[in-house]
């Protein structure tokens, strides 16, 4: 077997991509990929595996995985002409269902867990943990979202725009304790961002959180807009704060989405964002993490293209509305009785749980009633 080196990967990329550009012109070759029983939306899977070779941070890596899928079940892509490989991609059903399970493994593992905005939970520290950061970020950006240009309403002044701010992270907080995902995420950034460096510590931290205008903070969660990081070839020096602050990077606006956007965020494209205005007492301040924003701006791209964004949030909406977990909406199947009995059980439980809890509060009724008859 050719060892699978760079350049090996380097042609594997194309290759593959020239493979699955075909056979999406082709049409529905390949399955669509649906994910929820509760939610009729389909995606591409060949709409899928393009929009990873062309977005993924690192397309070597996602090419690797894939070849290693196809060569289980007898599709060797690179040992065989592009033909060979396409037929074998239309004809064969366990190599069609393949390039489905691969997908819907990404979708999961990867594109669900990195929209699941949820926090962790009512604990006390966490509510210190996030405190301590959005004191934080409002110092290094001056009280000001540095999107929008809108000032914290508490600390404006009368002639400056004013509204609520609200940290926001960039990689999820839940992500911390996901080690698939953060395996995913090591793959798909080519080693940039490796599972050490998703603890908790290090997701909840300053270069993780953005101090954005509410206007646009969710548009930001659901991979709208994002930003794009670019290396400058002439350093900017700040002199803003003790010592030298090297500006690496240039932050740039990419609206990615088509979607009409608030006045607040009316900036043109690729407009420059500015942060660090106002530095923290007593140390540098700690600009956004370069990596983890193009996680976030490629990602953003492939939700676009694919329109998986539209459909996990539709399924995280579900979800929320009948309070059932991920697995209970999300399944490996095509079958709707994995559906309905969940549904019926989860259903029964909330019955009973309120059944439960009014029969609770009759007996502590009575119970008053009866000591204070007795008194």
């Amino acid at each position: 077997m050719v060892p699978k080196n760079e350049v090996y990967l380097e042609f594997a990329v194309v290759r593959l991509r020239d493979i699955f550009n075909t056979l999406h012109r082709m049409g529905p070759v390949i399955r669509d990929l649906k994910i929820s029983t509760a939610i009729p939306d389909r995606i591409s899977t060949t709409a899928f595996v393009i929009a990873f070779l062309d977005w993924a941070i690192s397309p070597r890596s996602i090419a690797g995985d894939l070849i290693r899928v196809l060569e289980r079940v007898d599709v060797n892509v690179m040992e065989e002409d592009a033909d060979t490989v396409m037929h074998k991609l239309t004809m064969k059903n366990e190599a069609k269902e393949a390039v489905v399970s691969w997908a819907r493994f990404w979708c999961l593992n990867l594109l669900f867990p990195m929209m699941d905005r949820q926090l962790l939970g009512n604990l006390p520290e966490y509510w210190s943990i996030m405190a301590d950061i959005r004191h934080s970020v409002m110092q290094r950006d001056s009280n000001r979202c540095p999107v929008t240009g809108i000032y914290d309403t508490f600390t404006a002044t009368n002639v400056e725009p004013q509204g609520t701010l609200a940290a926001v992270h960039i990689i999820p907080p839940r992500i911390s304790y996901n080690k698939t995902a953060k395996t995913l995420i090591s793959k798909f950034t080519g080693g940039q961002i490796l599972p050490e460096h998703l603890s908790p510590e290090n997701i909840d931290a300053m270069d993780n959180a953005l101090m954005l205008s509410t206007t646009i903070s969710t548009l930001f969660e659901q991979y709208r807009w994002s930003i794009c990081p670019e290396r400058q070839g002439n350093p900017r020096f700040s002199f803003s704060v003790p010592g030298y602050h090297e500006e690496e990077h240039s932050y740039r606006l990419r609206k990615v989405a088509d979607f009409y956007p608030p006045n607040t965020l009316s900036a043109p494209e690729d407009s420059r964002i500015l942060f660090g205005r106002g530095p923290p007492e007593g140390g540098v301040f700690v600009l956004p993490n370069p990596s983890y924003l193009r996680l976030h701006y490629s990602l953003a791209l492939i939700l676009e293209a694919t329109q998986a964004g539209k459909t996990i949030s539709r399924i995280q909406h579900a979800m929320m509305r009948s309070g059932l977990g991920r697995r209970a909406l999300v399944f490996w199947g095509d079958e709707m009785e994995v559906f309905l009995p969940t549904i019926y059980r989860r259903g029964m439980e909330c019955v009973l749980g309120v059944l439960q809890w009014y029969a609770e509060e009759a007996e502590a009724k009575a119970v008053r009633q009866r000591e204070k008859g007795g008194g």
